[in-house]
């Protein structure tokens, strides 16, 4: 399962934030994950929990930001929504396009109680 092991990066980067912080407990980690990251986000967020349970994470909570596909046609300009993996402009047909969105994965902030 890749989304067990990309859990326990989004755990090590939090556990150094809250190493350098020096104090305080972390209450959730929010992340944003774009539909092009191959990542399945409730299995995700089951990893994230399993994973945290004998760490300084212990209950806190993931939030996960679900970005979806944007793409840019340089055909005509026209910016769009990637709907069903169809990378083709729904304007002027051209698949001649520049993924604007949709392929982050990265961890957005990490949240304390003090």
């Amino acid at each position: 399962m890749h989304e067990l092991s990309v859990a326990q990066g989004i755990i090590d980067i939090a556990e150094a934030e809250l190493k350098r912080r020096g104090e305080g407990r972390v209450i959730a980690v929010g992340v944003r994950l774009g539909a092009l990251a191959a990542l399945n986000p409730d299995a995700l967020a089951f990893s994230y929990e399993v994973a945290t349970g004998d760490t300084p994470l212990a209950h806190s909570r993931l939030d996960i930001e679900w970005i979806p596909v944007e793409g840019s046609c340089r055909a005509c300009g026209r910016n769009f929504t990637v709907e069903e993996s169809l990378f083709i402009c729904p304007a002027c047909g051209s698949g001649d396009l520049t993924v604007v969105r949709g392929d982050e994965l990265e961890v957005e902030f990490v949240e304390f109680d003090s």
